[in-house]
């Protein structure tokens, strides 16, 4: 088997017969994987924002049996394969950086602070300084601003992301419900009594009382804190609903050679949860891959696809990634 680096670079459009133009294949050429490769692979250059909600993408690691964790203990970085040096792991955490370089901000649930327990290591963020001055030369702030979706409130404000120094990021955002802010008031009072603060703005954004209103908030993500670009960070299942809702742009899958098999019969540890909202043969989201590197060490596949919602080849609205 003789390594290869190949690079297909073309127009990836959607609009007549552009839309069978193939996608971008190639390999990264080593396992920490080169700024300029991560930023051909993600380039968001000829992408259209919309004017009422940013520009939105998933990022997730899956096993080959679409897996995205072990169960209980276990994290992303399991899964992908960042435990065994040799088998390229080092490689998807390049690539999820590379992500973060271009996004404004980070969308997390409270379930990804339960798989980083540690209140005072802060995950979200650039590592790689080369990454870092990527992300500076293309204009962007030194880190994304995190945004906190909680319907519960649960979350812990002793947590590092919600005690952000200026020079270190902008201020985190937590939209929750009415029941949410109580339990995140009564926190707040608790620690203020103990002369403790927090650097985290607080917004309520629901109908029901009992969940986000998700459309909403991408509106005042874009109108009011001028988010362009938008990483989702969280699980399956908050992917699932910005796909039921349309809202999702595109995907970004790193898929591990391995199998992790069933576990505590969970159903939503997969990558896109839709199991509570079923689509049929005619309704359900079709996407164009547009494009696909390989792993140095062969144990990984980066793909990254345009989401085609029917509405859209109905009325021929689509957009041009690369």
């Amino acid at each position: 088997f003789r390594r290869f680096v190949c690079r297909v670079v073309s127009p990836r459009g959607f609009h007549g017969s552009t839309m069978r133009t193939p996608p971008s294949i190639g390999s990264f050429s080593a396992d920490e994987v080169p700024a300029p490769e991560i930023e051909d692979f993600y380039s968001l250059q000829n992408v259209t924002v919309p004017e009422d909600r940013p520009y939105i993408w998933s990022n997730t690691v899956s096993s080959l049996d679409g897996k995205i964790n072990f169960g209980k203990n276990s994290c992303p970085p399991h899964v992908a394969l960042r435990h065994i040096p040799e088998a390229g792991g080092v490689a998807d955490w390049r690539v999820l950086q590379g992500g973060w370089v271009f996004a404004d901000a980070l969308l997390v649930t409270s379930n990804n602070f339960k798989e980083n327990e540690s209140k005072n290591e802060f995950v979200w963020k650039l590592f790689d300084n080369d990454l870092v001055q990527l992300r500076q030369k293309l204009g962007y702030n030194l880190m994304p601003r995190i945004i906190v979706i909680t319907g519960s409130g649960e979350v812990d404000l002793d947590h590092r992301a919600f005690q952000l120094k200026e020079d270190e990021g902008p201020q985190t955002i937590i939209f929750t419900t009415d029941i949410g802010q109580k339990v995140l008031s009564k926190q707040r009072q608790t620690r203020h009594e103990q002369g403790l603060t927090d650097n985290t703005l607080i917004q309520v954004l629901s109908i029901d009382g009992k969940s986000v209103e998700i459309k909403e908030m991408c509106r005042v993500l874009r109108q009011q804190f001028q988010v362009k670009f938008l990483e989702v960070c969280a699980g399956g299942t908050m992917i699932g609903t910005l796909v039921w809702e349309k809202l999702l742009d595109e995907y970004r899958l790193t898929i591990a050679s391995h199998f992790i098999g069933e576990y505590a019969g969970d159903p939503r540890a997969v990558s896109f949860c839709m199991s509570n909202k079923p689509f049929t043969h005619e309704t359900n989201p079709l996407t164009k891959i547009v494009g696909i590197r390989l792993g140095y060490a062969g144990n990984h596949i980066f793909l990254r696809g345009k989401m085609i919602y029917r509405h859209e080849l109905a009325t021929n609205k689509t957009d041009t990634i690369g």
